[in-house]
């Protein structure tokens, strides 16, 4: 059965070893941009899964491309460690709330059509960093493709 998209307050999260962007989006507004440990990440996650009209999770999936593979080497991929601590926190915790996995590959075009439109990002404005600006550009994905679907009955 597909969910129907209420507007309500949709987090989405650019995962990082270090540092994770998060950005919430309520009514398909960005109201917040903020960066934080993975730990902290986490933690923050569970907390919004408890709100009442948290509407959807939209996390960014991580990719181990050939090119970038060396560079990787000996890694711990703790970004990987983060994605899986919150896909685990959904799963426990995120009884009516969408999960939604975004490849890293929406964040150009959707830069593009927030151009096009006039959109300006609040983590642009606020210089909150890069993690927080890409959170952002999943959200207003996220946001977007969801009025699409609710438009045309898909």
């Amino acid at each position: 059965m597909q969910r129907q998209y209420r507007n309500g307050t949709v987090l989405a999260i650019d995962p990082g070893g270090v540092h994770c962007g998060m950005a919430w989006f309520n009514n398909a507004v960005c109201i917040r941009v903020e960066e934080h440990t993975p730990n902290d990440c986490v933690d923050l996650t569970s907390h919004w899964l408890r709100q009442a009209g948290t509407e959807a999770l939209v996390i960014e999936e991580f990719r181990l491309y050939p090119w970038l593979a060396a560079a990787q080497s000996f890694s711990t991929f703790e970004t990987v460690e983060t994605i899986g601590a919150l896909k685990t926190v959904h799963r426990w915790l995120g009884g009516g709330v969408a999960l939604a996995m975004q490849p890293a590959s929406i964040k150009e075009p959707t830069r593009k059509i927030m151009a096009t439109r006039g959109v300006q990002s609040l983590a642009t404005m606020t210089n909150a960093g890069v993690h927080c600006s890409d959170a952002l550009l999943h959200a207003y994905y996220y946001t977007n493709q969801q009025q699409k679907e609710n438009q045309w009955g898909h």
